[in-house]
């Protein structure tokens, strides 16, 4: 039950009103409520009842309605009563015309309160719809090539880093630069590539761009990226498979199967929402060394439930369960000394991991405030084995001459284990004065073990002796607390001002059990770590009409600081008084970041043009790095400074009915001014894996053909220049080209069943996103594809 006072006005601003006071999303076309009055609602009632009674006299009808979320549409015209029938030659089928409404307005909750797309004063991209098919494959990465400004690396494995507006510190620390969620959930891992659910039953994406460390916390100096999942339909049931066979270039068949189901249990107020699909991406990369040929293949096999009750319609609960198992073979790379597509390891190369991950939503709304409590659990297990390329230096420097075939590699296992609980209240109502609380905690803990693997290195094995070259046993324990807020007050009737601010404090506990021939011998170590972080936000929004926009802000991201990690005082104390340390490192401080950003955000010809766009400013300081020692020994430290400055633009345009253009660039100087004692980076360095200029293109149409709806996309994707970090004992960047992409699709709707064949690489241009001075990783090449999918 809800209580409403609502006056007879204009249907539109009549809608506005009621998705406020009741606490729901409200989608319905613009077009569908001009020159439109809505009826009166006052006093208190259920929310559907109280929508019936609104749109009384507008000609508008509920479409769907699921608690949470409803869609308006035109009601039908009553059919004529009967006449006579007539009989006539039969005329051609004609296809009816496309809607001519343009689309409605997006609600998004990534600033953690619901709000229409075109009012959020931030830089924003939402994906849907087609932008959500348009890739092979299930990774999300694959999604994002339309995003201003966004980079990304690939590590071992194909496990990738994300980094937006230039924020990026490469591969060398533990602690993400941006934030990743799934619906409310943090997936972002520390120590370890995160958990990436992908892109399966996906509402929308959302991606926010620029620092978000009063709402996100750690971690979310660039932005976030927040997947938006299907929730249960509580009314109805529905669901659908699809199933993806693909070829690629030099490569071999890969395929992608999935199905998900929606069932309501009890009618509107319990409902069950599953999905289960297998993946296998085929690879391309031959390994020369043992004549496998295809070595890259991975295979991901995923499960994801959902369970809706919803008692009332002011609460909701909603508990989830995602499962993904993953097999790799070989890394994405290709050796720099090698044909394209080659490489050679004498080391046998795999990963293995199993991620489980719970979570509990509690949502619960008031006449003036709302709850939402979220709970989670993530589980995770990885194995690896992964070759090392300085095998014959070590074995020089301990006297081993390798024998015809011989390779030593890392053998690594890890265990994770992270909770997290987030509670927060956001106020309600049409008030001048808006606000959001809340506290966070989470509970990280891990294990890894590593050792070196000899078993396919006799001769080296041999020299090491029982104690090995190198092993290391290693947990972490993390605790972490946080306070944040934010207000928001309407200064006058267009001019707006918000203030936000987060307190963070963690406790961080490392102990290991290092051996071997390179250690020294047997070394155990245990350091203890507790930081605190405070970052604000600052912000002015002045609309000038109803959907144009402009605002300013300032706002902090940061990093949790952490321990340095572990180095040998006997074996590295020459290292360490060269650099002017006299004990070896135990913690490094956290990082922190301002950013000044101007934006504006347009919402055009009743939207069917959007225009959003930012200068920004962002001043990075106490930049973490992993540096390491000529002992061999990596650890962090603090002490570089950079700034990242650039422009970014985003144009949307629906000129005809079904036909859609959008347009985005980013362009952006991203270099270290203070360079990072004793490390191998210079003043005026470019950061890490930073395009100076990137843009996409891309272009839909839909149209109606009989009983069919034929569609066709292109998408035009540019990254300029990026440069690797130097090789150790060098100052050189590794230079990585600019590439092109281009992306085609084209496919047919026929009521329930849909085709799409689509082209991946149409060029079949190169890609690299990682170079080091002996491989390359690499993008994969031309991938044709076909899709084939059923609702039901």
């Amino acid at each position: 039950m809800r209580s409403f006072n609502i006056e007879a006005q204009d249907a539109a601003a009549a809608i506005r009103h009621f998705a406020r006071q009741s606490g729901i999303q409200i989608l319905v076309a613009e077009a569908a409520t001009r020159g439109k009055r809505s009826a009166p609602v006052r006093g208190t009632m259920p929310v559907r009842a109280a929508l019936v009674r609104l749109l009384r006299g507008t000609g508008l009808e509920i479409a769907s309605y699921d608690g949470r979320t409803a869609a308006l549409r035109p009601r039908a015209a009553r059919k004529p009563p009967p006449r006579r029938p007539v009989v006539r030659a039969p005329a051609p089928p004609r296809a009816p015309p496309p809607a001519e409404s343009p689309p409605a307005e997006i609600i998004v909750t990534a600033l953690r309160r619901e709000d229409r797309l075109s009012e959020v004063p931030a830089a924003i991209t939402v994906l849907q719809g087609d932008a959500l098919q348009s890739g092979i494959r299930s990774g999300t990465r694959d999604y994002l090539t339309t995003i201003p400004g966004i980079g990304y690396t690939e590590n071992t494995l194909r496990a990738n880093r994300i980094f937006l507006r230039g924020v990026s510190d490469g591969i060398s620390t533990g602690d993400p630069v941006t934030g990743i969620y799934l619906d409310e959930i943090p997936v972002t891992e520390t120590f370890q590539a995160s958990f990436d659910p992908g892109a399966l039953d996906l509402e929308r994406i959302e991606v926010v761009r620029g620092p978000q460390g009063t709402l996100y916390g750690a971690g979310a100096m660039g932005g976030t990226v927040r997947l938006v999942t299907r929730k249960p339909d509580l009314d109805e049931a529905e669901g659908y498979v699809e199933a993806v066979a693909d070829a690629t270039r030099g490569g071999g068949m890969g395929y992608r199967a999935h199905g998900v189901i929606n069932l309501p249990i009890v009618s509107g107020r319990l409902a069950f929402r599953a999905l289960v699909g297998s993946d296998h991406d085929a690879g391309w990369i031959d390994e020369t060394a043992r004549g496998d040929r295809n070595a890259n293949t991975v295979d991901i096999r995923q499960a994801r439930v959902q369970l809706l009750w919803a008692p009332g319609d002011d609460l909701r609960a909603t508990f989830a369960m995602h499962r993904q198992e993953r097999d790799a073979d070989a890394p994405s790379f290709e050796d720099r000394d090698l044909p394209k597509g080659q490489t050679f390891r004498n080391f046998r190369q795999a990963e293995a991991s199993r991620a489980d991950l719970y979570s509990l939503v509690l949502s619960r709304d008031w006449d003036s405030v709302s709850l939402v409590s979220a709970s989670s659990l993530l589980r995770k297990r990885t194995a690896s084995r992964t070759a090392n390329t300085l095998t014959p230096l070590l074995a020089a420097a301990i006297g081993v001459t390798l024998g015809p075939g011989e390779g030593a590699g890392v053998d690594f296992a890890g265990l994770s284990r992270r909770f997290t609980h987030e509670m927060r209240f956001v106020s309600r109502g049409e008030g001048r004065l808006q606000w959001l609380a809340g506290v966070f905690y989470a509970d990280d803990r891990l294990r890894f073990d590593q050792f070196f693997d000899l078993s396919e290195a006799p001769s080296l094995a041999a020299a090491a002796g029982d104690a090995g070259l190198f092993s290391l046993a290693q947990t972490y324990r993390a605790r972490q607390q946080a306070l944040f807020g934010e207000v928001s007050f309407d200064l006058s009737r267009r001019l707006s001002a918000v203030a936000g601010l987060r307190f963070a404090h963690i406790s961080q506990t490392g102990t290991g059990i290092a051996g071997g021939l390179l250690n020294g011998g047997p070394l155990s170590f245990r350091q203890k770590v507790s930081t605190s972080s405070l970052v604000q936000k600052y912000q002015l929004r002045f609309e000038a009409a109803e959907g144009r926009s402009v605002y300013a802000q300032a706002s902090q991201g940061y990093r949790n600081g952490g321990p340095a990690g572990n180095v040998p005082f006997d074996l590295c104390a020459a290292d360490l008084a060269a650099i002017g340390l006299n004990t070896a490192p135990v913690s490094y401080r956290p990082d922190r970041l301002w950013s000044y950003e101007i934006g504006i955000r347009n919402r055009l010809l009743g939207g069917r043009l959007i225009v959003n766009g930012a200068v920004y400013l962002a001043d990075w300081r106490d930049m973490q790095a992993a540096q390491v020692l000529p002992c061999g020994f990596p650890f962090t430290i603090n002490g570089g400074r950079a700034t990242s400055k650039g422009a970014e633009i985003e144009i949307a345009s629906e000129p005809l009915p079904g036909l859609r253009f959008d347009a985005s660039a980013s362009f952006l100087d991203a270099r270290r001014t203070r360079s990072i004692p004793f490390a191998e980076v210079r003043v005026g360095d470019p950061l890490p894996f930073v395009a100076r200029s990137s843009w996409n293109l891309s272009a839909t149409y839909r149209w109606r053909a009989a009983q069919a709806t034929p569609f066709a996309r292109l998408e035009v994707n540019h990254v300029g220049r990026r440069w690797s970090p130097p090789a150790p004992a060098s100052t050189e960047l590794l230079e990585m080209p600019a590439y092109t992409t281009l992306r085609l699709s084209a496919g047919i709707d026929i009521a329930t069943w849909s085709a799409t064949f689509l082209v991946d690489n149409f060029t079949n241009t190169r890609t690299i996103y990682r170079r080091t001075p002996v491989y390359d990783y690499v993008g994969a090449p031309r991938t044709l594809a076909v899709r084939i999918s059923r609702k039901f």
